[in-house]
Formats: C-alpha cells, structure tokens, sequence
C-alpha cells in the first residue's frame, strides 16, 4: 500500500498558542503564511485579478478586458486603503451596467485631486445618483444629506428604529435607511 499525501489549510489569526504549537512540529511538516507579511499591492493586485476576471467570464467581455495596465492603475489607486480596491470591485460588477464603462471610469479618478477617501465612495455615490428618476434627484439628495449627516455625527451607529425616530421618517423606509447607514 502506497502512502497517501495530504495537505489541510488551516487559517487563523497568528494567536500566539497556535504558533507556538506549529513549532513544535517537524520541520517540514507545515508552511505558514502571514497575510500582513504579504505586499499590500500584490493581494489588491490579486483581488483586482480574480474579481475582474470573474466579471469577465460572466458577461462574456473581449479577450484583452482588462489589461495589465488598468490592473496596475487599480492598485495604485487603491493605496493605502483595501476597502477601495473592494468597492471598485463591487461597482464595477453592478447587475445591468456596463463593466467597461464603469472600470474607465474608475480610471478617470487617477487625475483627480480627490482624496482617498472621496474616490473611495464618490463613484458609488455619483452611481446611486444616477439611477434615480430626474425629478426624484433632489428630494433624494436631499433624504441622503439628512440620514447620511445624522450617522457621520454620531460617535455610535443607532439602530433603524431610532434613526427613523431621530430623522422622523417612517419606519416603512427601513431598507432605504438601512442601505444608506450601512454603505
């Protein structure tokens, strides 16, 4: 009978006692890997990768989609902050919209003198805008400015009950509010 090879992913936070208890095995017998030892840039170049590349097979986009150099223009963009590099995932995978618009887009920010953290949201925020109905637009702004400038003062986030009384609106609006405290 022949020996069987087997390899188990083990994943956790480097705790002390689980480290310490790797040690204590052969040499040979494990690897470790430290996310937070891994470059920055090489895992937002991977998240960038695999997501694009999921898009990519889903709507059936032409071959060369995206290239090597809007790859690398993502990872700079996203610098210091992953959630960018999350968030640019998320729109550019926006059901019914069109990947490679919204992915130019996205690079279109690389000349703008916004912050980090406005090119982190503004896209979504100028998106979200954008499927509302023209006469509905200012009353949704305005709704927005309310909920979202109640949440960005509170130093603790409230429930939906409390905001909806806080901001007297119907709890009826639960899902609207919900979104807009959790995006």
């Amino acid at each position: 009978m022949r020996p069987v090879s087997l390899r188990v992913l083990v994943t956790s936070r480097p705790e002390l006692h689980i480290r310490l208890g790797f040690k204590q095995m052969p040499n040979g017998t494990y690897q470790d890997l430290a996310l937070h030892e891994v470059a920055k840039n090489t895992i937002k170049r991977l998240l960038y990768e695999y997501e694009l590349s999921v898009i990519h097979q889903a709507r059936m986009l032409s071959p060369d989609w995206p290239t090597t150099d809007q790859i690398r223009t993502l990872v700079d963009l996203a610098v210091p902050l992953f959630v960018f590099a999350a968030t640019v995932c998320r729109y550019i995978r926006t059901k019914g919209g069109h990947p490679e618009g919204y992915l130019n887009k996205v690079l279109q920010y690389q000349k703008s003198t916004f912050s980090q953290l406005d090119r982190t949201y503004l896209l979504v925020l100028e998106q979200l805008l954008a499927e509302q109905k023209e006469d509905e637009k200012e009353a949704w702004l305005h709704a927005f400015q309310r909920i979202v400038g109640s949440i960005v003062i509170l130093e603790s986030p409230l429930s939906i009950k409390s905001l909806a009384h806080l901001l007297q609106v119907p709890q009826d609006n639960s899902n609207e509010l919900r979104r807009m405290r959790d995006s």
